[in-house]
């Protein structure tokens, strides 16, 4: 190894012990922040344990070119980020729940996701007019087909009018 790889290797992982010190500082500081996304997942899960709420709140938007790999690392640790997502089931932020459910909850085991069973066959079956707004009742229904395809099976009905027609 010369010696500037070997500098280089000691700054790297200098800059990973550091940041393993205080992982919150290193925070993306915006939705498009990929390269502090990349180093700060680097660290891994203990490591970043202080900060998976925050973590969490970058999946507010799919959209987001760093929500996806978040959202990838936070799979890897289910059960220590159960409690921040079950916090956003229970909110009113919908499009926040919408992404919870496509990229964390939809794409957990059934065993994992077992604990959110009963939130996403209501959301499905009974959801509020602002949750089917946002379609909550859709990805509820992929979830629950995709985790359990033998427990579900849904019929797509038109609502009905329950207006008669004047005449």
């Amino acid at each position: 190894m010369t010696q500037r790889k070997a500098l280089t290797c000691s700054v790297s992982m200098i800059r990973l012990a550091v940041m393993a010190s205080d992982p919150r500082k290193y925070l993306p500081l915006d939705k498009s922040d990929v390269i502090n996304t990349r180093a700060l997942l680097a660290l891994g899960y203990p490591a970043l344990a202080p900060c998976l709420r925050e973590l969490l709140e970058w999946l507010q938007d799919g959209n987001w070119p760093i929500s996806r790999p978040i959202g990838k690392f936070l799979l890897t640790i289910p059960q220590a980020v159960a409690p921040f997502i079950q916090e956003v089931l229970e909110g009113d932020d919908h499009p926040w729940k919408y992404w919870c459910i496509v990229r964390l909850i939809g794409e957990m085991t059934p065993a994992v996701a077992e604990q959110y069973r009963i939130e996403l066959f209501r959301l499905a079956v009974c959801p509020t007019l602002a949750e089917a707004q946002n379609e909550l009742n859709e990805v509820a229904k992929d979830a629950l087909q995709k985790l359990w395809p033998c427990d579900y099976h849904f019929r797509s009905t038109p609502l009905l009018n329950n207006h008669q027609e004047e005449g």
